[in-house]
Protein backbone atom coordinates (compact mmCIF):
# COMPACT_ATOMS: atom_id res chain seq x y z
CA UNK A 1 0.00 0.00 0.00
CA UNK A 2 1.48 3.54 -0.94
CA UNK A 3 1.56 5.67 1.92
CA UNK A 4 1.01 9.57 1.61
CA UNK A 5 4.38 11.57 2.31
CA UNK A 6 3.95 14.07 5.07
CA UNK A 7 5.71 16.48 6.00
CA UNK A 8 6.69 17.90 9.74
CA UNK A 9 4.12 20.28 11.08
CA UNK A 10 6.06 23.74 12.47
CA UNK A 11 5.63 24.53 15.83
CA UNK A 12 3.79 28.07 16.49
CA UNK A 13 4.25 29.87 19.94
CA UNK A 14 0.92 31.17 21.20
CA UNK A 15 0.32 34.34 23.02
CA UNK A 16 -0.63 34.86 26.28
CA UNK A 17 -2.73 37.78 27.89
CA UNK A 18 0.26 40.28 28.16
CA UNK A 19 1.28 39.41 24.75
CA UNK A 20 4.50 37.63 25.39
CA UNK A 21 5.00 34.01 23.56
CA UNK A 22 4.47 31.56 25.19
CA UNK A 23 4.65 27.62 24.32
CA UNK A 24 1.37 26.39 23.28
CA UNK A 25 0.32 22.99 24.89
CA UNK A 26 -0.16 20.19 21.66
CA UNK A 27 -3.10 18.90 21.94
CA UNK A 28 -2.83 16.47 18.49
CA UNK A 29 0.30 15.38 17.91
CA UNK A 30 1.12 15.35 13.92
CA UNK A 31 2.02 12.24 12.61
CA UNK A 32 5.06 13.70 10.52
CA UNK A 33 6.46 15.41 13.58
CA UNK A 34 7.13 19.00 14.91
CA UNK A 35 10.17 21.08 14.08
CA UNK A 36 11.05 24.93 15.68
CA UNK A 37 12.35 27.83 14.16
CA UNK A 38 14.26 28.60 17.50
CA UNK A 39 17.60 27.12 15.76
CA UNK A 40 18.69 24.98 18.53
CA UNK A 41 18.66 21.98 16.18
CA UNK A 42 18.58 22.52 12.42
CA UNK A 43 16.11 20.87 10.77
CA UNK A 44 15.74 18.08 13.32
CA UNK A 45 11.82 16.55 13.59
CA UNK A 46 10.92 16.12 17.24
CA UNK A 47 8.36 12.93 16.42
CA UNK A 48 7.09 12.60 19.65
CA UNK A 49 5.59 14.51 22.42
CA UNK A 50 8.35 13.41 25.22
CA UNK A 51 11.33 14.98 22.86
CA UNK A 52 9.33 17.80 22.57
CA UNK A 53 8.94 18.82 25.74
CA UNK A 54 12.35 18.28 26.86
CA UNK A 55 12.95 20.48 23.79
CA UNK A 56 10.40 23.44 25.29
CA UNK A 57 12.45 23.13 28.15
CA UNK A 58 16.17 23.99 26.85
CA UNK A 59 17.66 27.73 27.11
CA UNK A 60 18.05 28.08 22.95
CA UNK A 61 14.20 27.72 22.82
CA UNK A 62 13.30 29.64 25.85
CA UNK A 63 15.61 32.60 24.99
CA UNK A 64 14.16 32.22 21.24
CA UNK A 65 10.42 32.49 22.54
CA UNK A 66 12.22 35.83 24.27
CA UNK A 67 13.53 37.09 21.54
CA UNK A 68 10.01 36.94 19.49
CA UNK A 69 8.49 38.51 22.27
CA UNK A 70 10.61 41.25 22.62
CA UNK A 71 11.26 42.00 19.03
CA UNK A 72 6.96 41.83 17.92
CA UNK A 73 7.06 45.85 16.37
CA UNK A 74 10.06 44.13 14.34
CA UNK A 75 8.24 40.87 13.26
CA UNK A 76 5.47 43.53 12.34
CA UNK A 77 7.45 46.00 9.87
CA UNK A 78 9.30 42.42 8.41
CA UNK A 79 6.02 41.15 7.48
CA UNK A 80 4.96 44.22 5.63
CA UNK A 81 8.48 44.63 4.10
CA UNK A 82 8.27 41.54 2.59
CA UNK A 83 4.19 41.64 1.69
CA UNK A 84 5.17 44.99 -0.52
CA UNK A 85 8.00 42.83 -2.26
CA UNK A 86 5.52 40.01 -2.88
CA UNK A 87 3.15 42.63 -4.46
CA UNK A 88 5.83 44.40 -6.76
CA UNK A 89 7.19 40.57 -7.86
CA UNK A 90 3.77 39.83 -9.11
CA UNK A 91 3.92 43.08 -10.67
CA UNK A 92 7.17 42.72 -12.16
CA UNK A 93 6.39 38.75 -13.24
CA UNK A 94 2.55 40.40 -14.67
CA UNK A 95 4.77 42.97 -16.82
CA UNK A 96 7.17 40.59 -17.79
CA UNK A 97 4.37 37.76 -18.88
CA UNK A 98 2.37 40.59 -20.78
CA UNK A 99 5.39 41.11 -22.72
CA UNK A 100 6.66 37.94 -23.33
CA UNK A 101 3.06 37.10 -24.92
CA UNK A 102 3.52 40.52 -27.24
CA UNK A 103 6.72 39.12 -28.56
CA UNK A 104 5.12 35.54 -29.23
CA UNK A 105 2.77 37.68 -30.96
CA UNK A 106 4.98 39.21 -33.43
CA UNK A 107 7.10 36.30 -33.82
CA UNK A 108 4.45 34.60 -34.77
CA UNK A 109 3.39 37.41 -37.33
CA UNK A 110 6.61 37.45 -38.92
CA UNK A 111 7.16 33.79 -39.00
CA UNK A 112 3.71 33.90 -41.02
CA UNK A 113 5.11 36.23 -43.40
CA UNK A 114 8.23 34.52 -43.43
CA UNK A 115 6.18 31.64 -45.05
CA UNK A 116 4.15 33.30 -47.29
CA UNK A 117 7.31 35.40 -48.93
CA UNK A 118 8.50 31.91 -49.51
CA UNK A 119 5.52 30.54 -51.09
CA UNK A 120 5.42 33.67 -53.64
CA UNK A 121 6.79 32.80 -57.04
CA UNK A 122 9.70 34.54 -57.78
CA UNK A 123 9.58 35.93 -61.56
CA UNK A 124 13.07 37.25 -63.01
CA UNK A 125 12.59 41.25 -63.17
CA UNK A 126 15.36 41.60 -65.66
CA UNK A 127 13.99 39.65 -68.62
Amino acid sequence: MDGVATTPDYYEPSLDAKGNYVDSSICLWPDAGLKCACGSRKDFVYGSKTKWNAHTKAHKHKAWLGGLTNNKANHYIQLQKKEDIIRSQITLLTQRENKLSQQELIIESLTNQIARYKLCPTSDLLS
